[in-house]
């Protein structure tokens, strides 16, 4: 069965949109979307919006409660920023609140789910991007680079949490 947007609206908040047709923030509120309800111009909405598939749209190895709305993280597939990869792309997961929410037990089962698939996963907050580091014959752990600490600073190798080995 296809998966469609329906009332979930999450990329009407947390991207940033600089088209002719469009422009906002990234975490600001679309001026056509209604939260919850989804897009009030959905059927006429610009090309830039018609566009765009987030992972949970495109593919169907992530499950259904990982739909961005439900999750409140929603992945997209981007360029990788690491030097490291020229040319290869990487999921990177904007949440809807604070870098706290990266690690629910959801949200780590949906990067893990991502990570096996092949893709390095990015976690996003304004204009900062951190890799998460698997360690599946560890015990699960996940781990990200340089996360928000409290008072500004950044933890660096912050443990996330457990997902079980593969």
């Amino acid at each position: 069965m296809a998966r469609n947007c329906g009332s979930c609206g999450v990329c009407c908040k947390v991207l940033r949109i600089d088209a002719p047709e469009l422009q906002k923030s990234a975490g600001e509120w679309c001026p056509n979307c209604q939260p919850g309800k989804g897009c009030a111009i959905y059927d006429s909405r610009p090309a830039v919006c018609r566009d765009y598939r987030c992972v949970w749209l495109a593919t169907d190895f992530l499950p259904e409660d990982a739909r961005p709305d439900k999750l409140k993280v929603m992945f997209s597939v981007e360029p990788n920023p690491l030097a490291s990869r020229p040319g290869k792309v990487c999921a990177v997961a904007r949440s809807l609140g604070g870098a706290e929410i990266y690690e629910r037990p959801t949200v780590l089962a949906a990067i893990a789910t991502l990570i096996r698939a092949g893709l390095d996963v990015h976690l996003s907050w304004g204009e900062t991007k951190t890799l998460v580091i698997p360690h599946f014959g560890l015990g699960g752990v996940l781990k990200a680079l340089d996360m928000p600490a409290e008072g500004g600073r950044t933890r660096r190798r912050k443990v996330l949490g457990r997902v079980g080995p593969v």
